[in-house]
């Protein structure tokens, strides 16, 4: 018998890209005795209570964010 696997996910939960890593996590955790630990990791701990735009946080203008935006729909 195999030895128990966890898995220590670190995530944001405001991180978009951490967003579509969950799926995969929740398809291991269905195809695979697996399980999983998962750990708050603020990406940017700094970011005000009240929020940023992605505009001021990156740097770029409307026409990059809505790319961006783009990007990550198509995924």
């Amino acid at each position: 018998m195999a030895d128990p696997i966890t898995l220590e996910v670190f995530s944001d939960y405001v991180c978009p890209w951490c967003y579509l890593g969950d799926n995969r996590v929740k398809q291991l955790k269905e195809n695979y005795d697996v399980t999983i630990k998962l750990v708050h990791f603020p990406l940017h701990p700094e970011t005000p209570a009240e929020g940023r735009t992605l505009a001021d946080m990156f740097g770029t203008g409307p026409e990059e964010i809505a790319q961006k935006n783009a990007r990550m729909q198509g995924l």
